[in-house]
């Protein structure tokens, strides 16, 4: 009875073995009609593609891809300087994509901006007209996307941009003409007319002169000014485009002659400033730093080329107590920020991200090391050109001690030794840490240089990069 009932238990099962290779042939004979997918799946698809994979790929493959590629959600901003830096990745991964010269053309450029005028709400084109060559013809296409919010033009000229821009696209909240280097201050007389203007970028336009900041006084909505390399603007001018803007949040100067009034004014009458940034002003003394002891809003402060600050001055600022939601403290090429001013700094700025302290030349070792042991949230550090800095007191386990550390410059410390900075490397290869001749330090895995089990065989000594990468070389 047990025999009988065992070979029909094997029968049943062989039975049903025979069935499923019957089906799974089925299944893999029958031809799947991908197009019978919903929509929405294709458009998720979609989604995971760049821009330039979806004009230059998908678009040729079939009226219905041609025409799910075009959804809106994928065309609501355009980078045209990423778009065409794609193609150019395109085309070197696949050589029968037929694009001359693997570059996005003034007509790609006038069809994209006719197509999606009526939803484009960001445009972003800086220093893409002089890769791509766009002429005056061309750039007026902008003029066409009266929707958008985003608009930058960085390093592009046209003769009245901006007044035919600020006719025409009066949505307006943000705009970039950063290296823009041809504009006048005439070129702008127009711009009151963006009533919804909240950020303006003019930073390394440097014929702008005081007349230009009159232009701004009847914007409503203001909030970020960013003027990096614009050094023609004076005391006078500044404190009243302060006066006449109120509610700025980021504010962004430049120049020799600024002195410590304009400082000392954004910090006592601009309520809502977080972001304070100072360049290139030989003018400026410890009282403008000392001035911002008392807003507890401030995020980020940074004093470039400012020479004559004092430690005193900085350690006011920091003991006072009050600017506890520092994020970022930037200071560079000056001698007055020391250990006691870093001191100071680790006590009172618990939620520091990003600190920068170039070439100021008496920090040492003593001072970073009660930085990193205080504000763990650290992910940035930029120590270029402190020759005090060895590294033994902090560097070992810096890993460890600064869980979210992304970032360490330590270019031109001519002290701290290439060893320890590949070992931190090895250790967290997450890292972007740059050695003394400001190389970039990588890892290489033996996958990565193509070595594989040949590398059993080698010694442990031996060192090896990535090819075609340009870094200091790291052992394994």
């Amino acid at each position: 009875m047990l025999e009988v009932m065992y070979r029909q238990d094997n029968h049943e099962k062989e039975m049903k073995g025979k069935q499923l290779n019957m089906n799974s042939s089925l299944i893999v004979e029958t031809p799947v009609d991908w197009l019978s997918l919903p929509i929405e799946m294709w458009l998720k698809i979609f989604g995971y593609l760049s821009q330039a994979e979806l004009l230059f790929i998908v678009q040729d493959v079939c009226t219905a891809f041609n025409i799910w590629s075009k959804y809106f959600s994928f065309w609501k901003s355009i980078d045209f300087d990423k778009l065409h830096l794609d193609l150019k990745g395109l085309c070197e991964e696949n050589p029968t994509l037929c694009r001359p010269n693997s570059v996005v053309t003034s007509l790609n450029f006038c069809k994209m901006l006719d197509a999606y005028s009526e939803t484009l709400t960001g445009v972003i084109m800086s220093r893409f007209a002089n890769d791509c060559g766009l002429d005056d013809a061309t750039l007026s296409s902008l003029c066409s996307c009266t929707c958008i919010t985003e608009l930058d033009i960085g390093f592009c000229y046209q003769a009245d941009m901006i007044t035919k821009i600020a006719s025409s696209c009066t949505r307006l909240e943000d705009l970039s003409t950063e290296g823009c280097s041809k504009l006048t201050d005439d070129d702008f007389a127009d711009i009151c007319l963006l009533r919804n203007l909240r950020r303006l970028c003019v930073s390394h336009c440097p014929l702008l002169t005081n007349q230009f900041l009159s232009y701004l006084h009847e914007l409503p909505n203001l909030r970020d000014f960013l003027s990096d390399g614009v050094m023609h603007f004076t005391d006078i001018a500044l404190i009243e485009f302060m006066r006449m803007q109120p509610e700025l949040e980021v504010l962004i100067l430049d120049g020799e002659d600024i002195t410590d009034s304009v400082v000392c004014y954004a910090a006592s009458n601009l309520r809502h400033l977080t972001v304070f940034e100072m360049s290139f002003s030989e003018c400026l003394t410890g009282n403008s730093m000392t001035s911002f002891k008392e807003n507890i809003l401030i995020e980020r402060l940074k004093f470039r080329k400012c020479c004559k600050i004092s430690s005193r001055s900085a350690c006011d600022l920091f003991n006072a107590g009050k600017i506890r939601n520092l994020r970022s403290f930037s200071v560079t090429g000056c001698e007055g920020i020391n250990d006691d001013v870093l001191t100071c700094l680790s006590k009172c700025c618990p939620n520091l991200e990003s600190l920068m302290l170039d070439w100021c030349w008496t920090v040492t070792d003593k001072g970073l090391n009660t930085v990193i042991d205080s504000c763990k949230k650290l992910t940035k550090i930029s120590i270029v050109g402190l020759y005090g800095i060895i590294g033994k007191e902090w560097l070992t386990r810096l890993d460890e001690r600064l869980p979210n550390l992304q970032y360490l410059d330590a270019s031109d410390c001519n002290s701290l030794p290439d060893e320890e900075l590949v070992d931190l490397v090895q250790r967290k290869r997450s890292l972007e840490v740059y050695t003394f001749f400001h190389e970039l330090v990588i890892v290489a895995t033996a996958e990565a240089s193509g070595l594989g089990d040949a590398l059993d065989n080698e010694s442990e000594d031996e060192e090896w990069i990535c090819p075609g990468e340009r870094g200091v070389k790291v052992a394994f």
